[in-house]
């Protein structure tokens, strides 16, 4: 089988942008009494340091559960969530599979039939009083994630029910070669809580199915660097615990700077995760770059937060571009709330050396236009810290702010 068949069964979803639904029917069971283990140890609690070999569920036919590796060992793949990770005992494992059996079976479904055999490892993440649990299933028993041919599906389990999926590092043909992709998802918390899960999505064109350890080695650079289409998805977590996915807030961004090793590294999702030490780069031609937005039935966003530049420190933050002039652009919706009826553009200038959100009051912004800015930037590299949108139904999306 060649590399593009195997990274297109690494995920067991249609590969669209989050095909997979959650299942609001799932109920607790027993632990089942038939788990069968090769190593009998390993069902001792709390022995997370014994040898582990993989286990057979009864209740899953193609899906066999493999050890987790360290979460330092994630970093160049999810890059954003690896340190919030957590691996789990052996009776945590087998706990939770008793726990969330339904939504391992939904999991497992589009590879029924088949004579595939795929494996998994869980990870738990928490946040608050909560725990989210992330299964991470690929097609061989003792994946490397460091190495660059890595592919794997991601699905993200709460309360028994599966919220959304992705998939990292695999292609499908186009007339121009086959396009890659690389998703991650992130969890989006607000005072200790969750508000909204995101999943965000690299494309490069073309990549090099047939050399997975240099599949970028025939891909265009740009400012002598890859780059790649980067979009995001939202979803509030109450929604997608009620098991509706057809509400969610998009954002599309112009070209991310990439990096082999780790192609999620700069992309979009670093906008909005609330934390300084990480950046949205972006790596385009001819134009500064912009960002979109399209929300669907939520009211009127009425302020934009922006996070200037490289905030992690004053240094980092001088030492790279960062905006000095942006472009919004804004509409208004009719009373019905289905025809954009006029729309407005004005200028904005930030101040420098600010390492907080700078807050403006905006009605409807659909993009962000990048004007000029400070230090340079001549290749177009611009460093965007952080974005937040507020809408007087839910305030503060990404996080709350503190205005001074």
């Amino acid at each position: 089988m060649g590399n593009l068949a195997k990274r297109l069964l690494v995920s067991f979803c249609v590969f669209t942008f989050l095909s997979c639904g959650g299942n609001a029917d799932s109920q607790n069971v027993p632990i089942p009494q038939g788990i069968v283990a090769d190593n009998a140890a390993e069902q001792e609690a709390g022995n997370s340091e014994s040898v582990q070999l993989p286990i057979v569920i009864p209740e899953l036919s193609n899906l066999t559960l493999i050890p987790s590796v360290e979460p330092e060992l994630l970093r160049n793949v999810m890059p954003n969530s690896w340190h919030m990770l957590e691996r789990l005992t052996s009776a945590e494992e087998l706990a939770f599979i008793s726990e969330n059996i339904d939504a391992l079976l939904e999991i497992e479904r589009p590879l029924l039939n088949t004579e595939w055999q795929e494996y998994f490892s869980i990870y738990r993440q928490r946040v608050g009083v909560d725990a989210f649990y992330r299964i991470i299933n690929t097609t061989i028993n003792n994946p490397d994630f460091l190495s660059p041919a890595i592919s794997f599906g991601q699905f993200l389990i709460h309360q028994g029910i599966l919220l959304v999926n992705s998939a990292y590092n695999f292609a499908h043909a186009t007339q121009h070669g086959y396009l890659g992709h690389f998703e991650s998802v992130d969890i989006i918390p607000n005072r200790g809580a969750v508000r909204y899960v995101m999943v965000t999505r690299v494309s490069i064109l073309p990549v090099d199915d047939e050399n997975p350890y240099d599949q970028f080695r025939n891909s265009p650079r740009r400012n002598e660097q890859l780059f790649g289409r980067s979009g995001s998805r939202f979803y509030l977590i109450d929604d997608l615990l009620a098991g509706n996915h057809s509400d969610y807030i998009t954002i599309t961004a112009s070209d991310a700077l990439v990096i082999a090793e780790s192609p999620l590294r700069y992309s979009l999702q670093n906008a909005f995760d609330g934390n300084p030490s990480t950046v949205f780069i972006t790596n385009v031609e001819d134009a500064f770059p912009m960002i979109n937005l399209t929300h669907t039935p939520f009211e009127q966003i009425t302020r934009i937060a922006i996070l200037n530049g490289y905030a992690r420190d004053i240094i980092t933050y001088r030492n790279h571009p960062r905006l000095e002039m942006i472009r919004l652009e804004t509409a208004v919706m009719n009373e019905e709330g289905t025809v954009w009826i006029g729309s407005t553009e004005y200028e904005i200038s930030l101040e420098d050396d600010y390492l907080s959100f700078q807050i403006f009051d905006v009605l409807s912004p659909f993009r962000v236009s990048v004007l000029s800015t400070h230090n340079g930037a001549e290749d177009n590299n611009v460093f965007i810290g952080g974005l937040n949108l507020y809408f007087d139904d839910l305030g503060w999306l990404f996080g709350d702010i503190y205005e001074q």
